[in-house]
């Protein structure tokens, strides 16, 4: 039987060339959009699946309060790893690691910066990044060694075996290979090139060994018959028991979470992050691969009347009904397969650049069991959706009106249609809707005031060398006569990253504390970036004479006006510990750390930071590529042995929205190729409404009619159910962008242009669509339509 129904179905497709072509062109399109849509997905979900402990990895977290709102901070003392192991028994292991690092590897005249971690001996033990020559327990004893991924070894050695061979680290340090890493996978939450020691550490940073100061990463395995909870409650019994930092609530955070479930409000795990963006795109994926199930029933359904009387016939010969529903569900899913194998093509063709959109490198492998069975998957639900209705509805044909031409023109069959070209466009216009909000919030962030300017401005790390020369690279820099001004900073402006308490003024209540950003920068930090001073002094060319003076932001000013009750702020005194510090003047905010968020109050301190970064300001209308070959000539006669590694200030602003910029970008895609399905049924179904009024339209045609009025009379329908679908959507779109919105402090609100733009958008299309069989209608020859009946 089913070789009976394959027959008939390949049959008709082949009788039907320009219908078969519309249905699997269609679905294609839906099958390769929803399959792109689930190899991004399963590359989503499959973060840090492959450690072969991964449910029994934590990160520790805690939670610390500041005038009564809660932060979670990643970050914890360097004592608290090995204590914890000692003290809590369901903890089998733990390891610290850094917060990764840029190093300069230098081998002859061969020099990179690669990133990596400072970490523990037992980081290879809770972690399964394999190691393919070494033994992952021994290979960083010694403070000095060092392991290499696969990649970072071919860069400097080639084919050679990297183990014993010796690598220069910042210029400063020989460094012996003791372990070859393979490359990390690229779902992995830690991305590295290298490993050091942690010892390193311990080395550099003295207060390591200091309860009250944070400043490390810590992972904790759990025994295998361990309750996570159980351990969260024995984790703040023992963080009491150290008075200096009682106020610390630590906790476990699952490694399954880190990568889609990692945003944290008032102390507690919303659920939320990257989870959002996978069920987005899932439902956006169902949507479409609906649109074009919709496609093909639609189609299927007009042409109904071409096939009554094969119905007929079958039925008066002894065809049951459930026997012809089975050959019109072997057509569709035959037409579901071939559109499969299209969408295939579609799929390798569209995967480069895909990936080069979502920046990562996802690929379609039909021997993979999970590959090849997503997609028969999809091509069987695409079939049986795409034809459950259309074969209910065809072998419902009664065959004695049907053999005396009483074709059923079945009021209900007619609603179907016009509600699933409602339903397509409902979807289309939805997915418009809210890529145009996505853009406007994208553009009114990053076109928003910042406080300081981005544009024509690199930086670059500062390294024991630079360091030194400092003095003589700036007056170097300055005689070029290319740049405006140079000066350092103990962060890069976007992600100033040093935060704490225990600040106190005049008039603060000293049971409540503050969380102040901090930042370290030389006396040219605010001219060079283009701040301005709203009260008070900048810092004095000789930091020496400024070394007890802090510049605060307009936001932690406001703070100290409320509790001083004085408006003035330069001269009054912040203290911390036993030192004070005098006010000297105020900046107007600038925008750093979180870009949706409110501002957090700011303190900078007048000092020449060991580390951080140099910023360097070009003047107005330089010719880029000559001023930054000045700027390396100097910067690397002060710093050999490092490469001249730069970013632009303004570079990495945008990268900071990089996320949202990829949700709009796909969604602006995938509601185009909506529309595209879309437009591909309605022209499919206006053909079938132009050919079934042959007759009418050539009557009219003779009796006078414009071509103008006969497109008019076959587009109306249509556009009364694209304008349906846009009133219906309309408030679903604004309501889902609305509550998107919603999650940004500083956000738009609803355009209310957004609503016509996008309904004119929807109905000219369809317009389009339509008037193209329309005017081809109106201007076929009247004669041979009326003949042609």
């Amino acid at each position: 039987m089913f070789q009976n129904y394959l027959k008939l179905a390949i049959r008709h497709l082949l009788k039907h060339k320009s219908f078969s072509l519309l249905n699997i062109a269609g679905l294609s399109v839906g099958i390769a959009c929803a399959a792109l849509i689930l190899l991004w997905v399963e590359d989503e979900v499959s973060y840090n699946a492959f450690h072969e402990k991964a449910d029994r990895i934590f990160r520790i977290v805690e939670n610390q309060t500041y005038e009564g709102q809660t932060y979670t901070f990643s970050s914890q003392p360097g004592l608290l790893a090995g204590a914890i192991k000692a003290e809590i028994p369901e903890i089998a292991q733990t390891a610290r690691f850094d917060w990764g690092d840029r190093y300069a590897f230098s081998l002859g005249d061969k020099s990179t910066f690669e990133e990596g971690y400072l970490v523990d001996t037992s980081f290879l033990d809770i972690l399964s990044f394999p190691l393919l020559e070494g033994d992952p327990k021994t290979a960083l004893q010694e403070t000095n060694a060092l392991i290499v991924t696969r990649r970072m070894g071919e860069k400097f050695f080639g084919k050679e075996s990297p183990m014993g061979k010796t690598l220069r680290v910042n210029n400063r340090e020989d460094f012996k290979i003791t372990g070859v890493a393979e490359n990390p996978p690229p779902n992995s939450t830690i991305q590295f090139e290298w490993l050091g020691s942690f010892r390193i550490f311990e080395k550099e940073n003295r207060w390591w060994n200091d309860w009250q100061t944070n400043g490390v990463q810590t992972l904790a395995l759990l025994n295998a018959a361990s309750d996570s909870a159980a351990v969260n409650r024995k984790l703040f019994g023992f963080i009491q028991t150290k008075e200096e930092n009682a106020a610390a609530r630590p906790f476990l955070f699952p490694m399954k979470d880190w990568h889609l479930r990692s945003e944290f409000k008032e102390g507690k795990n919303t659920g939320k992050g990257r989870i959002e963006y996978v069920r987005l795109f899932s439902i956006i994926a169902a949507f479409i691969l609906l649109i074009a199930c919709f496609n093909y029933m639609n189609l299927t359904t007009a042409r109904s009347e071409n096939r009554s009387r094969e119905v007929g016939v079958r039925k008066v010969v002894g065809a049951g009904r459930n026997s012809l529903a089975g050959q019109f569900l072997s057509e569709a899913i035959l037409t579901s397969l071939l559109a499969t194998l299209l969408a295939t093509g579609l799929l390798k063709l569209a995967l480069p650049a895909f990936n080069a959109l979502v920046d990562k490198q996802l690929t379609i492998d039909l021997s993979d069991y999970r590959h090849a069975s997503i997609l028969l998957a999809v091509a069987l639900i695409s079939g049986v959706l795409a034809g459950s209705y259309p074969s209910f509805y065809l072998s419902s044909f009664r065959p004695l009106a049907v053999l005396k031409g009483m074709s059923k023109r079945v009021g209900g069959a007619v609603s179907i249609r016009k509600g699933l070209v409602v339903a397509q466009f409902c979807v289309s216009v939805f997915l418009i809707f809210c890529t145009i909000v996505i853009y406007k919030q994208i553009s009114h962030v990053k076109n928003r005031h910042l406080g300081y300017e981005k544009e024509g401005v690199i930086y670059m790390k500062i390294t024991e060398q630079v360091d030194a020369g400092y003095s003589a690279i700036r007056q170097e820099l300055m005689a070029t006569g290319q740049v405006e001004n140079v000066a350092r900073s103990s962060d890069a402006v976007l992600n100033i990253g040093s935060s704490g308490g225990g600040f106190s003024w005049q008039g603060k209540d000293p049971a409540v504390d503050k969380l102040v950003a901090m930042n370290w920068g030389s006396p040219e930090y605010i001219k060079t970036l283009g701040m301005e001073l709203s009260e008070g002094r900048d810092f004095y060319e000789n930091p020496a004479l400024d070394s007890m003076s802090v510049i605060v932001n307009e936001t932690f000013a406001n703070l100290i006006r409320r509790d001083s009750k004085q408006e003035e702020v330069a001269g009054q005194l912040i203290q911390t510990g036993d030192d004070k510090f005098r006010i000297v003047g105020v900046m107007k905010d600038f925008r750093f750390g979180d870009m949706y968020g409110n501002l957090e109050p700011l303190i900078m301190f007048c000092d020449q930071p060991r580390n951080g970064v140099v910023f360097v300001r070009f003047k107005p209308g330089q010719d880029l590529p000559g001023a930054l070959s000045s700027v390396e000539k100097i910067w690397q006669a002060h710093n050999p042995g490092f490469p001249f590694d730069y970013k632009f200030l303004d570079d990495e602003f945008d990268r900071l929205f990089r996320s949202e910029a990829t949700v709009g970008s796909l969604s602006l895609i995938f509601a185009t190729l909506a529309i595209v399905i879309c437009c591909l049924g309605l022209f499919g179904l206006a053909a079938f409404a132009a050919e079934r009024r042959t007759k009418e339209i050539g009557v009219r045609k003779v009796l006078g009619a414009r071509v103008s009025g006969i497109v008019g009379l076959l587009s109306k329908d249509f556009l009364k159910l694209v304008a349906l679908s846009l009133v219906i959507s309309s408030p679903l779109a604004w309501w889902a962008a609305d509550t998107w919105l919603r999650n940004f402090e500083y956000r738009i609100h609803v355009p209310w242009w957004v609503f016509p733009v996008t309904g004119g958008l929807a109905l000219a299309v369809a317009f389009l669509t339509v008037s193209f069989q329309s005017v081809r209608a109106a201007l076929a020859n009247p004669v041979k339509s009326l003949r042609s009946e």
